[in-house]
């Protein structure tokens, strides 16, 4: 009995029912769309923090996410490197080294983060070779790279002389 009545009052006023049905379908429409872009926005977001700096997994020594301290290294770095790399999906591994420093050039000086990474070992993990701005990926021992950022702040350009400074 409900049911009769209610589809009698469905198609007694059909513009009524019409605009209806054309506002619930735009809402799911608009609804399915936003969740698209937020669902896309969010692997984007994803995709630029893995691919060009943490890479997907990372191993530190104990606390030292906690402390920041530098002198908490991994021991047999080399052996870890090794099993790392023998996992079946894992497509590369790269060892670093990060500290914190001083970066002066000429009379500008800015406090900085500092990353000793092995370059070749790297290209395996985040795409920084295929990001430069100016100049070379890294080809010998001495070399630095700076974010667009930085240099624009220090105003420094290719072949700039730097002087870093570091407390450990």
């Amino acid at each position: 009995m409900i049911w009769k009545m209610a589809w009698r009052n469905v198609l007694r006023n059909t513009r009524r029912t019409l605009i209806t049905a054309a506002s619930l379908a735009i809402g799911v429409a608009v609804m399915s769309m936003f969740y698209g872009l937020a669902g896309g926005m969010l692997d984007l977001m994803v995709s630029e923090v893995t691919d060009a700096s943490m890479g997907e997994a990372q191993i530190h020594a104990q606390d030292y996410r906690k402390t920041r301290d530098e002198t908490k290294v991994l021991p047999n770095t080399q052996e870890l490197l090794t099993q790392a790399r023998a996992q079946e999906k894992v497509l590369g591994a790269a060892p670093r080294t990060l500290g914190a420093g001083i970066l002066n050039v000429a009379d500008r000086t800015r406090g900085v983060s500092l990353l000793g990474i092995s370059p070749e070992a790297e290209k395996k993990v985040t795409n920084w070779h295929e990001r430069i701005i100016e100049g070379t990926y890294l080809e010998a021992p001495g070399q630095v790279m700076l974010g667009k950022y930085l240099a624009d702040k220090l105003d420094v350009g290719l072949d700039t002389k730097m002087v870093i400074t570091v407390a450990n």
